[in-house]
C-alpha cells in the first residue's frame, strides 16, 4: 500500500514536470542568485515547502517568528529552509492524502497561506526531506 502511495506522488511529479516551461528552474537547482545566506527553521508547514520544491518553485513565502512573535513576511529561496524532521509521514492512507491535495494545490497555482519559520539551520534541507 506505501508503494502506492509513493507511485501517486512519483506520477503526480512528473505530470508537473511535464507541464513545466523552459523558465521552470530544475528540481535541486543553486541557490536563487543575489539571495542572502540566511537559513530558517520550519515550525509549520512542511508539506507545503517540500510540496513547493518538488514542482520547482525557488522561493517561498513565510512568516518569521522570534519568541513566538511575527518579526517578518517575506519571500525566501526554499534551499533556505531546513525541516525538523527528516522525512514526511506517509504510513496512513489519510497522511499521504494530505500531502498529495497540497502537492496537488501547489501544481494548479493556489496561494498558500504562509509557512511558519525561525531563524536556524538545524534540520534537513527540504530537498533532502523524504517519505516515510
Amino acid at each position: 500500500m506505501l508503494l502506492g502511495f509513493v507511485v501517486r506522488i512519483w506520477l503526480a511529479f512528473l505530470e508537473g514536470a511535464l507541464l513545466a516551461t523552459d523558465s521552470m528552474p530544475m528540481i535541486g537547482a543553486a541557490r536563487v542568485a543575489g539571495a542572502s545566506d540566511e537559513a530558517y527553521e520550519v515550525l509549520d508547514r512542511v508539506r507545503r515547502a517540500k510540496a513547493a520544491e518538488l514542482t520547482g518553485k525557488e522561493t517561498i513565502n513565510v512568516d518569521i517568528l522570534v519568541d513566538n512573535k511575527l518579526v517578518a513576511s517575506k519571500e525566501v529561496p526554499i534551499s533556505s529552509l531546513v525541516s525538523p524532521k527528516p522525512n514526511i509521514s506517509m504510513t496512513e492512507q489519510k497522511d499521504a492524502d494530505r500531502f498529495m491535495t497540497t502537492l496537488q494545490k501547489t501544481q494548479s497555482g493556489s496561494t498558500p497561506p504562509n509557512i511558519q519559520v525561525t531563524p536556524g539551520s538545524n534540520g534537513t534541507s527540504i530537498k533532502d526531506v523524504g517519505f516515510e
